[in-house]
């Protein structure tokens, strides 16, 4: 496993390369020529780190929307939370004093419409490429017309958060019954309540700040997250193994008032979505290596690394979405299947 990883990780760093130069060579200042872009600078938050890919995203999607309207449009980036949670800055959002808020995952939307946990429905999406072939198609659309938009928002594109992995102080996790017994910390949302808990343990609602805290204390036995966050806050100090269950899947969305950008002309409207568009196709690849990087890393640093059984995690997950049909039908969950294919 760690080979191909290693082979992802040199092959991406030479495409980037030859990628980064032609993505902004492109066709910047053709736009600008042809139409009266606004003289606007909008305000974008998040809470993420500035090394991270996301961050690094926006950052690209600030430069391309300068290129393409002389300068004229500029992103304003707020990073690292500074500006306040995400809920808060999603407030900030609807009353205005923010333009673009990059929430994590499309279940911080579910205060508006439960559905919006459809993302976390346990190994709905096979790997990270696939979670964004899909929310790229019909799925995406579907995400968008269904729950974004009628909470007021429009998605500008989707990004990868991560599949989502299981690291504990105990034993490995390789198959359901390993994690009987164990209390695992789990973000404040049903989907993954439900998931732990169907398998047997105890799912512990908790701030993410009190995480390694409570690890190191044994409060908690173990954690779930991407990899690139076990990595950038050295949760390996205080979890001793990384089974790569990627139980669910969260995407990261770049979100903006829907009336103000409707109240914008097509040719304004198209080249934000455009630009937008390559920084998400830019981060894309960027979290592709970050998270073999980082379980790379892990292991480096003395995490024991594993993969599991899905196949019987799949069969074990099934009453979950056989509870989540009967709530919401299967429409949303058949176009990520077909989108995947």
């Amino acid at each position: 496993m760690y080979n191909r990883i290693s082979n992802a990780v040199s092959a991406f760093s030479a495409a980037m390369v030859v990628a980064a130069g032609a993505l902004l060579a492109g066709t910047a200042g053709s736009h600008a020529q042809d139409v009266e872009y606004p003289d606007v600078t909008l305000r974008l938050a998040h809470d993420i780190g500035e090394a991270h890919p996301t961050h690094q995203a926006m950052v690209r999607w600030q430069e391309l929307l300068a290129e393409r309207t002389g300068g004229k449009m500029k992103l304003q980036i707020f990073p690292n939370a500074i500006l306040g949670s995400t809920d808060s800055q999603i407030t900030q959002l609807q009353e205005g004093s923010l333009d673009i808020v990059v929430i994590g995952g499309v279940s911080l939307l579910g205060k508006f419409n439960e559905e919006a946990n459809i993302e976390l429905i346990p190994f709905l999406f096979s790997s990270n490429a696939s979670a964004m072939k899909a929310f790229d198609g019909a799925f995406g659309d579907w995400v968008a017309e269904k729950i974004i938009e009628p909470a007021g928002f429009k998605p500008m594109a989707y990004l990868i958060n991560g599949l989502r992995h299981a690291g504990t102080s105990v034993r490995p996790i390789v198959k359901p019954e390993d994690m009987a017994g164990l209390k695992f910390r789990v973000s404040n949302v049903a989907l993954l309540v439900e998931f732990f808990e169907e398998m047997g343990a105890t799912a512990v609602p908790m701030a993410f700040t009190e995480v390694f805290t409570a690890l190191q204390q044994g409060t908690v036995d173990g954690f779930e997250n991407p990899a690139a966050v076990f990595n950038a806050n050295r949760f390996d100090e205080v979890t001793k193994y990384l089974s790569l269950t990627g139980h669910a899947f969260t995407s990261y969305v770049p979100i903006m008032n829907i009336e103000k950008f409707d109240a914008y002309p097509q040719e304004v409207r198209d080249v934000l979505m455009e630009t937008a568009h390559e920084a998400a196709e830019y981060q894309h690849e960027l979290m592709y290596a970050y998270e073999d990087q980082s379980v790379l890393d892990l292991a480096a640093r003395g995490m024991e690394v594993n993969e599991v059984d899905r196949d019987a995690f799949v069969a074990a997950v099934q009453p979950i979405w056989e509870r989540f049909i009967a709530k919401y039908g299967d429409e949303g969950i058949n176009l990520a299947l077909e989108g995947q294919k």
